[in-house]
């Protein structure tokens, strides 16, 4: 449904006058969107700060796994910098996005096995399948034989801890 803002709050996003996607949230509150997605809103209003102009269905959101470069032009938090590029997805049902590969940079996670005293590295790509498979009501969690078969085990070298620039091989 569609509706036109006739109340802003004072500290808002919502400007007068502006006509928004509206999606039920409880008996007295709508979530509110610029876009047709249920998951991309921005907030959650009153319903009396609008007026109703459509009832008719919203759009069903699409599953997308097109990426798409960005440049920030304003950093959503201290992690990110003006100019700087990423790689990011379409949002989720949610309405947050997924951003990749910042800069050329190499993601990966280093983990640490108690049990077998063993250290691993993991490719940002590994760790991205197993995500996806979680978020398809998959695994939560990420197998040892997984480390095993696809991560890099860093050892101590040359007196550094841990040289996983070595198992990098940079």
């Amino acid at each position: 449904m569609q509706g036109r803002c006739i109340q802003a709050p004072e500290k808002s996003n919502l400007v007068e006058g502006e006509i928004y996607f509206l999606f039920p949230h409880g008996g007295l509150a709508y979530n509110v969107s610029k876009f047709s997605r249920p998951g991309s809103h921005f907030g959650t209003y009153q319903k009396s700060r609008f007026e109703v102009i459509s009832e008719d269905a919203t759009e069903v959101e699409e599953k997308h796994d097109e990426k798409y470069l960005a440049r920030i032009v304003k950093p959503p938090s201290h992690f990110y910098l003006v100019g700087e590029e990423y790689i990011i997805t379409e949002p989720d049902e949610n309405g947050y996005y997924s951003v990749f590969f910042k800069n050329n940079a190499i993601s990966f996670l280093l983990v640490s096995f108690r049990r077998y005293n063993k250290i691993y590295l993991l490719p940002f790509e590994v760790l991205q399948t197993s995500w996806e498979i979680a978020k398809n009501g998959g695994r939560k969690s990420i197998p040892y034989k997984t480390f095993e078969n696809e991560g890099i085990e860093v050892k101590s070298k040359d007196g550094y801890t841990l040289h996983y620039l070595d198992a990098l091989e940079v």
